[in-house]
């Protein structure tokens, strides 16, 4: 739900959030979400898709894409999902 409204997501992006959710306020690593949403990866995974759909999941439940309150990233790490605004 944003601003009361259901959010339509594709398959991917609700992975991801689901992804997310297990870790709430934790950091969750790009290798973890990638091998969850896209099955076991390889040892080169395709971070480029990843921060793709990561954009798509944060238009759809943030109010400023740009400056995310909900999903944010971690340097080098992954992303997290978060409860409150740090």
């Amino acid at each position: 739900m944003k601003n009361d409204l259901p959010c339509s997501l594709s398959r991917i992006e609700l992975r991801l959030l689901i992804r997310l959710t297990y870790n709430l306020n934790e950091p969750v690593s790009f290798h973890s979400l990638y091998t969850y949403v896209w099955l076991p990866a390889e040892e080169n995974i395709d971070l480029q898709l990843l921060y793709v759909y990561i954009h798509r999941v944060r238009t759809r439940v943030e109010d400023n894409p740009r400056k995310p309150k909900y999903i944010k990233s971690v340097r080098g790490i992954g992303y997290k999902l978060c409860t409150y605004d740090i």
